[in-house]
């Protein structure tokens, strides 16, 4: 059994046994990656994992406040695009 060069064995294999387009889902997963509002979901969630850090280092919560207050901010977009994207296929049935 051959895999592709850019997939370890167990990742193809994994993929195979289960049924899955392995190259298909990652280069879904590359798309969505590369779109704005899921990076800067990405970011959001980067930044709760730092005011959590920094909760901790300090003993106080307002890190963590402004963390997950960004975070919501920053996921406006992917919600909105969402929620875009069901009402056009609504739309088209």
């Amino acid at each position: 059994m051959r895999f592709p060069a850019f997939f370890p064995p167990t990742v193809a294999a994994l993929a195979a046994h289960w049924g899955i387009d392995a190259p298909h889902s990652m280069t879904a997963m590359r798309h969505f990656l590369r779109q704005r509002p899921a990076q800067l979901y990405l970011l959001g969630l980067v930044l709760i994992l730092i005011g959590a850090w920094s909760m901790e280092a300090t003993g106080s919560f307002v890190p963590m406040a402004m963390a997950a207050s960004a975070a919501l901010m920053l996921s406006a977009p992917l919600v909105r695009q969402r929620f875009a994207r069901v009402k056009a296929a609504s739309r088209r049935q």
